[in-house]
């Protein structure tokens, strides 16, 4: 378990760096359970502030590519998707 977790935070040391959280990470469970924790709030407040908007443009920039191996979620996005961006282009 602190394996996977001292891997994955040296994985993000960028992150740590933007955030000024770098620091010499040891052993000590507290302290990687600590670090885990403010990368926890981190990772929610990012996913919290992304809006539907911002999703729909991100896959109609990439577009189909993305859904090379899931068909199924094309077609489901799109069933969901198309009505909203007609409704906006109608107003």
């Amino acid at each position: 378990m602190i394996q996977v977790l001292r891997q994955y935070l040296d994985k993000y040391v960028f992150m740590q760096r933007a955030t000024s959280l770098f620091c010499d990470i040891s052993l000590d469970r507290d302290k990687l359970e600590n670090i885990a924790k403010i990368h926890r709030k981190q990772f929610r407040s990012v996913t919290y502030s992304m809006k539907l908007r911002n999703l729909v443009l991100y896959f109609f920039v990439l577009g189909n590519p993305i859904f090379l191996h899931f068909r199924p979620i094309l077609i489901n996005f799109r069933k969901v998707v198309s009505p909203r961006v007609e409704m906006c282009i109608k107003r």
